[in-house]
């Protein structure tokens, strides 16, 4: 295999295995993989590919866990995440269901989807009716409020890390906008069907027939990610969303470990960052230790570059999110306690609500090309070539503006691009979707109690030691709709509801696997893989901020 078509795997493979108990490491190994390597964190890129570990990875998907035999001698985690725990070897491994905090609450107990409002006859209203009167759309630039503190890479980075925990599988389906009844409801809906379609409202704002949905897994599928660990970088299809090019541009397509790395822009540059440290770190590594294998040099640049992504979600993301106090009730400053008995698998409510909080701060313009240039929303769903189209210089114009812009903050208002115009053309010409009713309607496919159910809980953990505004009975309202209308935490972004379900998570994801790194900072990996000379030293703040 030749030196420089090792490099590709890039941070996929790098990320994407999971940590495991016997040789899981603590923070101090975690730095000394760091200071032995010293030598290799400052400095660029190279470009390939390697067909076969793509396909390894596929068989390994294919592997029944359970009869898959774990080693306590391994040295490298594994690309599939099985063996984290060797006594519970496919906890948080790749297409494990989701785990409940609550008891589901679907209508049969089992899989039908909520339907009624509690202890009534009275169906749950329309989600896109909900999205409508609940959630403001806002279609011009200064209608949104800006958080004065954080930068639009907090959403960013945001999008790229939930993609590298959850990925849920839709059930194969039909048309799903046929064959309704008179209320809108599709036969699937009382069966447990493929087809979940969300009605529309009389009079509706923008859309005029039935907005197609289909459902997940029940008790849902994670598609292979649900680890600080990377996994999004790994290509795993051969052929990328990119429908809105013509084929001649379509070898132009950028590819990574997520289907979704096309969906924006600055997703695709936040998964590019990623690619090219790890080639970095590739290049250093065999530029200090010419005898590694290309095999070695591989796991050990993945090992580091692991590292530094779980040193910039737990030391600099997650305070910006859930703000010092609820990060210290949490323990995520501390060392970890590693515990065989924690289960790290994902939260079905952390998935489908509460890590979908970033959605509230995307804006409807974007200045991808330099203060003075503005692009619509809309306008950049899944078109690589509006973002290949000065090659490096869209890169670093990209993330210039993510570093710069102020991010939305985490409310109840979205801007028109997602509510009435989500991947406007992608699948049809001028048919699009609507995010905010997206969320809802997969929160009751996921059998997701009320919202008051989950604010209970994160009333019962912070015990008067985080302030929340009275509240009126909420019944039925879903957790998504309820929890963005949170006022946020001290020194946070997130209310307390979404707190509490997030630093849960990231709780059980430190304590059941593995804690990282030293003084990396996501600015620093920035600056060194983006073209940019200077950036501020913390990325989640705009300039000047402290």
């Amino acid at each position: 295999m030749k030196r420089r078509q090792f490099h590709v795997l890039l941070t996929v493979l790098l990320f994407l295995s999971s940590p495991r108990a016997v040789t899981s490491m603590t923070l101090e190994e975690a730095e000394d993989i760091i200071d032995s390597h010293a030598e290799v964190l400052d400095g660029n890129e190279a470009v390939g590919s390697v067909p076969a570990a793509i396909a390894r990875l596929r068989s390994l998907q294919e592997m029944d866990p359970e009869d898959f035999v774990c080693s306590p001698c391994s040295t490298y985690y594994r690309i599939d995440g099985l063996c984290n725990n060797l006594d519970n070897p496919t906890w948080g491994a790749a297409f494990m269901t989701y785990i409940r905090e609550l008891p589901n609450s679907y209508q049969d107990g089992k899989n039908i989807p909520r339907l009624y409002e509690g202890g009534t006859t009275d169906p749950l209203p329309s989600a896109r009716l909900v999205s409508t009167e609940c959630l403001p759309s806002l279609k011009e630039e200064g209608d949104l409020d800006l958080d004065k503190t954080h930068s639009q890479i907090v959403m960013q980075f945001g999008q790229f890390f939930a993609h590298d925990l959850v990925e849920t599988g839709e059930m194969d389906g039909k048309d799903c906008c046929s064959n309704l009844d008179e209320n809108g409801f599709h036969p699937d809906t009382d069966n447990g069907g493929a087809c979940y379609p969300i009605p529309i409202p009389d009079n509706d704002r923008h859309f005029k027939a039935c907005m197609a949905f289909k459902r997940s897994i029940s008790e849902p599928d994670d598609e292979g990610k649900l680890r600080v660990d990377g996994s999004e970088m790994l290509p795993q299809d051969d052929i990328h969303k990119c429908l809105l090019e013509p084929p001649s541009n379509l070898a132009g397509c950028p590819n990574a470990g997520d289907v979704r790395v096309n969906v924006f822009p600055g997703l695709t540059s936040m998964h590019l960052v990623w690619h090219r440290e790890h080639n970095r770190l590739a290049d250093k590594l065999a530029e200090v230790h010419p005898d590694w294998t290309d095999e070695k040099l591989f796991q050990e640049a993945r090992r580091i570059n692991i590292a530094q992504l779980q040193n910039v979600v737990y030391k600099e993301y997650l305070p910006a999110v859930l703000g010092q106090k609820v990060y210290d009730l949490f323990r995520l400053d501390k060392p970890a306690r590693y515990d065989p008995d924690l289960n790290p698998t994902i939260i079905n409510s952390f998935a489908t609500a509460a890590y979908r909080f970033g959605h509230t701060q995307i804006n409807n313009v974007y200045r991808f090309g330099g203060d003075n240039s503005s692009v619509l929303l809309q306008d950049t769903f899944f078109r690589p070539a509006f973002y290949c189209q000065k090659g490096e210089e869209s890169h670093s114009q990209v993330m210039e503006s993510l570093l710069k812009d102020k991010a939305e903050k985490v409310d109840d208002k979205f801007p028109e691009g997602v509510t009435d115009l989500l991947f406007v053309g992608v699948d049809s010409p001028g048919v699009s979707t609507d995010l905010p009713a997206r969320n809802i309607q997969r929160g009751r496919d996921h059998g997701l109690p009320p919202y008051d159910e989950y604010l209970d809980l994160a009333l019962s953990f912070f015990n008067g030691s985080i302030y929340v505004s009275d509240t009126n009975d909420t019944g039925d309202v879903d957790l998504f709709l309820g929890a963005v209308s949170e006022d946020p935490v001290p020194g946070g972004i997130v209310g307390p509801t979404f707190a509490y379900l997030i630093g849960l998570q990231f709780q059980n994801l430190r304590e059941a696997q593995v804690n990282s790194i030293k003084a990396t900072t996501f600015s620093g990996i920035i600056c060194r893989n983006s073209g940019l000379h200077m950036v501020q030293e913390k990325a989640f703040e705009i300039p000047g901020v402290g």
